[in-house]
């Protein structure tokens, strides 16, 4: 398929051969018992949970069906963190680490039983994962890291290197049963079952959050309105609330660069190391004789990125050093991953009883937004949750409480800065000085992650009111170039 990117986002392998798919217009003034506000993988899957269990369920998404993170994303479906167990062990205890665990591995047996039931076409394979070492890291922490998964029930062992690849790997972990599939084709299908058991995916722009006589009012920037009893936040970052969390999370930019290689030159599994920030790397589907190698990384707080640095090019460069066989860059894309103080998901009930997010993916997005979708359809309906104390979307991360200041101090610094360059585009969140990112043709906010278009349309929350209109000639007060 030849498609062209959206303006701000660039075009990923998964939206470049998928069907795209928009909500429709026509709803208005609907009456249901739940409103889920995002249309990827953890709004999709939140709808098609709670809809088994016989509630009427609308979702609203201002873009295609999967067209915020869930598609630029490099699909590893994996328990395996950005950070290790062993140090989750420590901040929040055996019990806790051992629910985390447990909640992704399940959440990947999760999409897996939906592609199965529902009979959804979207490359989904069980495949094993390989955890190696960075060049800085050392061996006894691949041990501790070994040792801390298999303390929590996750069937692993060590190995002396990464099997099939052509680079010295080092120690690593080999950790069974993992997954990786098509997430574009996974979200045409889900969409495709929501609607045909009755729901509805209604294409709008949410820029209201009421209440009255006990109902929650969803107000889309055309007037229309969706009443329900409850709501569900699912828009990777919460649009409904200003502040709760996002002093405890922050946002970063990550890349990936698909290149052509033959088939069965690399193994299919998954690999990632212990840099900082980390590589991934997964084979992917693309011709009779050739297939892609995805390789991503070099993750940077979004828009504060060094103009110096070309993320792209940097991973491309790491990638050949590594696969040498690598050919043509066939697509290069990014996402925005919203890392919580502690590496795990705000998945739960907000201060409304009858409101609920899905947030702080972590690197660990679709998991994530799988196992958060568990969570609050239990929570809805009233079920008992093994995990939902530990993914608790109210929680302050004790331990991290300097951590925790010091992102709002972060946001104090440049909002005194917007103060300074008055004459510079402001987020419409808190009015922070945001930075022009010219590869991807977009005004990314420094403070919690929110980004426009050229134009300055919204397109990743938390901001939900766009930029005042912005020209082309508009001039950048800082560039981000790749």
């Amino acid at each position: 398929m030849n498609k062209q990117r959206i303006p701000g986002m660039s075009l990923s392998l998964w939206h470049a051969t998928a069907e795209a798919q928009v909500g429709s217009s026509g709803v208005s003034n609907k009456s249901v018992d739940v409103c889920v506000v995002g249309a990827g993988i953890a709004g999709l899957t939140t709808a098609y949970l709670l809809q088994k269990e016989g509630r009427s369920v609308t979702i609203v998404d201002m873009g295609v069906v999967g067209g915020g993170e869930t598609g630029q994303t490099s699909a590893h479906l994996s328990p395996v963190l950005g950070s290790r167990y062993y140090d989750v062990i420590d901040a929040r205890g055996q019990e806790n680490a051992r629910n985390i665990a447990d909640a992704h591995k399940a959440a990947v047996d999760t999409i897996e039983s939906i592609v199965q039931k529902e009979n959804i076409e979207c490359e989904f394979l069980r495949v094993d994962g390989f955890l190696f070492m960075g060049p800085d890291d050392v061996a006894d922490n691949i041990r501790k890291e070994r040792d801390a998964m298999v303390s929590l029930g996750m069937p692993c062992e060590l190995v002396d290197s990464v099997p099939g690849v052509p680079f010295d790997s080092r120690l690593a972990i080999r950790v069974h049963n993992q997954g990786r599939f098509h997430p574009m084709k996974y979200m045409v299908g889900l969409a495709s079952v929501i609607r045909t058991s009755g729901g509805s995916i209604v294409h709008g722009k949410v820029t209201e959050f009421k209440e009255a006589d006990g109902a929650r009012l969803v107000v889309l920037e055309d007037g229309r309105t969706i009443h329900a009893t409850d709501v569900v936040v699912a828009t990777n970052s919460p649009v409904n609330s200003l502040v709760a969390y996002h002093t405890k999370q922050v946002a970063n930019r990550t890349y990936v660069v698909a290149l052509r290689i033959p088939i069965g030159s690399v193994p299919t599994q998954l690999m990632w190391d212990t840099a900082a920030p980390y590589h991934y790397i997964r084979t992917a589907a693309f011709s009779d004789t050739e297939e892609l190698l995805l390789v991503g990384g070099e993750d940077h707080l979004t828009g504060q990125h060094n103009v110096d640095e070309t993320p792209w090019v940097t991973l491309e460069q790491w990638a050949r050093s590594c696969f040498p066989i690598a050919g043509v860059v066939e697509y290069r894309w990014s996402g925005q991953v919203m890392e919580s103080i502690d590496g795990i998901g705000y998945n739960g009930r907000d201060d409304d009883d009858h409101t609920y997010v899905i947030t702080g993916d972590s690197g660990n997005g679709l998991t994530n937004g799988t196992l958060g979708a568990r969570i609050v359809t239990d929570l809805i309906l009233g079920k008992e949750n093994a995990w939902a104390k530990t993914f608790d979307a109210k929680r302050i991360p004790i331990r991290s409480v300097g951590e925790w200041l010091a992102g709002a101090g972060r946001a104090i610094v440049h909002l005194a800065e917007h103060a300074v360059k008055g004459s510079a585009p402001s987020c419409t969140h808190l009015g922070c000085v945001l930075a022009w990112n010219k590869a991807e043709e977009s005004w990314d906010c420094p403070c919690h992650g929110s980004r426009y278009d050229v134009r300055g349309k919204v397109l990743h929350g938390p901001a939900i009111t766009d930029l005042k209109e912005l020209t082309e000639a508009a001039e950048p007060i800082l560039t981000l170039e790749h």
